[in-house]
């Protein structure tokens, strides 16, 4: 896997909740806020006040190009939706 602090690398990664085991997936492209410092675009006020609380579990699942991290980001939730339409 790619270095994910790499300029030119993408990540897809994931939040998977401990408890009920509801999951976020997402892209960080290789621009725009920090790698350093960003955690989720996600603006959900509860994703935020269980991420608060400790309960979202982060997850890189895929690092690379933007091409290829789009891909895996766009194969994960339509896989995932289909699959497990309860948990995301």
């Amino acid at each position: 896997m790619a270095n994910i602090f790499s300029k030119e690398v993408a990540y897809v990664y994931g939040f998977r909740h401990i408890q009920n085991n509801k999951l976020n997936i997402g892209l960080k492209t290789p621009t725009g806020a920090s790698k350093y410092t960003y955690i989720t675009s996600v603006e959900d006020k509860e994703f935020w006040r269980e991420y608060s609380k400790g309960n979202m579990e982060l997850t890189i699942l895929f690092a690379g190009s933007l091409d290829a991290a789009k891909t895996a980001e766009w194969f994960a939730l339509q896989y995932g939706t289909k699959t497990f339409p309860g948990r995301f």
